[in-house]
């Protein structure tokens, strides 16, 4: 009965003899990988033009692709505020991965949001409209939504059709 249980070395002040890679964070099926290489295949040269319009001086701006990755990603896992998003590339994994090192300022992501999702969503369009499958697809996703809210609405009224509203 002598015999202490033996911990694992717990050393959290020990810094790292040679920094870890990023991707060795994330499992290699993760999100955040396929919404990089979804941003790696758009075309952004819309966004591009609009940016490099802009007079050269003062501070650099993010690259395009990091900021449509980084809303897309937030989309996707339902985190829509640039408050967040900002907040995450300091605290989350995955966004850490997405920013590869760097924080946009909510403000930032605000600005890009507002200038540049419109430009987005014309070309996830006129990349839909190009294709008879995707657009094929997009008309099915469009009525199912329609009928999910439809639905959706429907349950949120319970008993409306029932005959049960006198009750509830």
């Amino acid at each position: 009965m002598g015999s202490t249980k033996q911990y694992r070395e717990w050393l959290p002040d020990q810094p790292y003899l040679f920094p870890p890679s990023p991707h060795e964070w994330l499992d290699d099926g993760d999100l955040a990988y396929f919404i990089l290489d979804v941003t790696g295949a758009l075309d952004l040269s819309a966004i591009e033009s609009t940016i490099h319009i802009k007079d050269p001086r003062g501070t650099r701006p993010y690259h395009p692709r990091m900021m449509t990755a980084l809303l897309l990603y937030g989309y996707c896992i339902g985190v829509m505020s640039s408050r967040r998003i900002e907040r995450a590339t300091y605290r989350d994994v995955a966004f850490r991965v997405i920013a590869g090192g760097n924080h946009p300022d909510h403000s930032v992501i605000s600005e890009f949001r507002r200038q540049h999702l419109p430009a987005l969503q014309e070309r996830r369009h006129a990349e839909t409209a190009e294709d008879p499958v995707e657009r094929r697809r997009a008309a099915t996703r469009a009525v199912k939504n329609d009928v999910c809210s439809r639905s959706f609405a429907r349950c949120r009224r319970p008993g409306r059709d029932r005959g049960l509203s006198g009750r509830i």
